[in-house]
């Protein structure tokens, strides 16, 4: 970085004036030296004022000098960077989908299911193999794996459910025949047909839903003669 040196030049108008004044004089003390005969090592006095004055001209004080220094001006700039990423899954999905997994390999194992469902109700069987796949498979820790059916959606869930039973018209069944809903998809039981209906299939394990009583059909009309 170079810096620079600013110094106010001294002003001359005053100088001027006396500049003349001194030169006429410093010509008359030349005259008079010439025409005095005295030692060469003495000085005449005329001589010396002209001098004097020509001195006071010539000798002249500058201003103080300022030393300028460039100043630099940093600008900081900052940059953005935006990372787009794919939208992943959510964390439960992926976490149903390891445990799904997990179940199919995991319900070879199972051999008691017709023994437990002698002594439980079909709800209470699909709680007691969620339990054990909650404890036995990590994939599955702490989910919940059980949806039965309703009467406005008969059919169980995807993993472990009982179908729903109709004993009557209602939900998404107003009239005959209502077929039971299905069972899990992996395992549970199927739903009881109501009015004719058919029972719901079985989940992969599982036993499927008995079919409805048959409507008694009604009095048909006399022929006519």
């Amino acid at each position: 970085m170079n810096s620079s040196v600013v110094c106010e030049l001294p002003g001359t108008g005053s100088d001027l004036a006396l500049l003349v004044p001194a030169l006429f004089i410093l010509l008359i003390g030349v005259l008079i030296i010439s025409t005095i005969r005295s030692s060469t090592q003495r000085t005449s006095v005329f001589a010396v004022f002209p001098l004097a004055l020509i001195g006071i001209v010539s000798v002249n004080t500058p201003a103080d000098c300022i030393t300028e220094v460039p100043t630099t001006t940093v600008v900081e700039t900052t940059s953005t960077t935006t990372t787009t990423t794919d939208p992943q899954p959510a964390p439960v999905s992926r976490s149903l989908a390891a445990c799904s997994a997990a179940i199919t390999a995991w319900l070879p194992s199972i051999t008691d299911y017709q023994l437990v469902s002698q002594t439980n109700t079909k709800l209470q069987v699909v709680t007691i193999f969620e339990q054990r796949a909650q404890t036995q498979l990590p994939d599955c820790a702490g989910l919940s794996l059980v949806e039965n059916g309703t009467a406005a959606s008969p059919n169980a869930g995807a993993i472990f459910g009982v179908g729903y039973t109709y004993t009557s018209f209602s939900g998404a069944c107003t009239t005959a025949p209502c077929n039971g809903g299905n069972g899990g998809g992996l395992l549970g039981d199927g739903g009881d047909g109501y009015a004719g209906g058919d029972g719901g299939d079985a989940g992969r394990v599982g036993n499927g839903g008995d079919g409805g009583t048959g409507v008694v059909g009604a009095m048909g009309a006399t022929g006519t003669t």
